[in-house]
């Protein structure tokens, strides 16, 4: 999805993506029906041509987020997104032979982690991914770092987090670049994940995280199909929502009949997690707290129930 279709002025008649938002999460807390979500992709500026375009999931979540970021500046609720979506974490390049380090944070919404790794073995679960993430790389000889002052020297190199924000979202690149095929392929592989993670290993004070939804895709790198797996109470039973078909299920669909097949070959029914989101378990019940709509926002509720008339 082309940025600059999102966001943007708004057409006459089209409500804010904050309203549509307000729009669509009222009539999931309220109906026993579907919910449309027509008028939150007429606020994206999408027409109805765009509904039956395949958009990147992960590009249109953080595209979403930093559209209502800029929309709640200057108001109460600035910087709501950052607190509740945004780690820290540092990458740094450090000499062997000198005494010259370089060190530069940098933010993130979300965590883009291997299936297969890029030294060529297949990666298996999450914990797995996390570790290749993090390792230290050698800079040596055609790949030496030019440290300023020192010229080219041996270095290691490597990424560390520094927090983890209350709820992580982590993207499975699924999709990956085949040097042999010279082509962009889709990873079927099984890839794990648990339902309680442990991020301790990877971050001060990190703690524990409980799974919370799944993302699903199901096709080949040229086409497919989304559905999502949430846990709205992180209990046993699971909701999924494929279009305007909402069931119940139990939450082994989520997780085990997710992780994928047991190869990487291409397979056009393929079906297998893409995102995953995490909340951290001591802010978990916060968190999933259900809203009373009337007491955190009447005038929604007026608006709404007006429409509903």
């Amino acid at each position: 999805m082309a940025p600059e279709r999102f966001g943007g002025a708004y057409a006459e008649g089209r409500v804010s993506i904050i309203e549509a938002l307000q729009n669509v999460f009222y009539g999931l807390q309220t109906s026993e029906r579907a919910v449309s979500c027509m008028e939150l992709m007429k606020s994206f500026g999408w027409d109805a041509s765009d509904a039956f375009i395949q958009h990147d999931v992960q590009e249109l979540n953080r595209i979403l987020c930093d559209q209502l970021e800029e929309q709640m500046k200057n108001t109460a609720m600035a910087g709501s997104i950052k607190r509740l979506f945004e780690g820290e974490m540092e990458n740094s390049i450090q000499c062997l032979d000198v005494d010259y380090t370089s060190r530069r944070p940098e933010t993130f919404c979300d965590v883009q982690l291997s299936i297969k790794s890029e030294k060529g073995p297949l990666l298996h679960t999450l914990e797995e991914s996390l570790k290749e993430f993090t390792a230290e790389e050698m800079l040596h000889g055609d790949n030496m770092y030019q440290a300023e002052g020192y010229g080219k020297q041996r270095a290691k190199k490597g990424i560390r987090f520094l927090k983890f924000p209350p709820v992580l979202n982590f993207q499975l690149k699924r999709f990956h670049f085949d040097r042999e095929r010279v082509e962009m392929v889709k990873l079927n592989s099984r890839f794990e994940y648990p339902r309680l993670l442990d991020l301790s290993p990877f971050a001060p004070r990190a703690g524990r995280y409980l799974l919370h939804s799944v993302v699903v895709h199901c096709g080949d790198v040229d086409g497919g199909h989304y559905c999502t797996y949430i846990r709205p109470n992180l209990d046993a039973r699971c909701v999924k929502f494929d279009d305007d078909k909402v069931t119940s299920c139990h939450d082994s669909a989520a997780v085990e009949a997710s992780f994928g097949g047991d190869d990487d070959d291409f397979d056009e029914f393929s079906f297998n997690a893409y995102m995953l989101v995490y909340i951290q378990e001591q802010c978990a019940e916060n968190v999933l707290r259900v809203p009373d709509p009337k007491q955190v926002n009447s005038r929604m509720v007026d608006r709404c129930s007006a429409r509903m008339d």
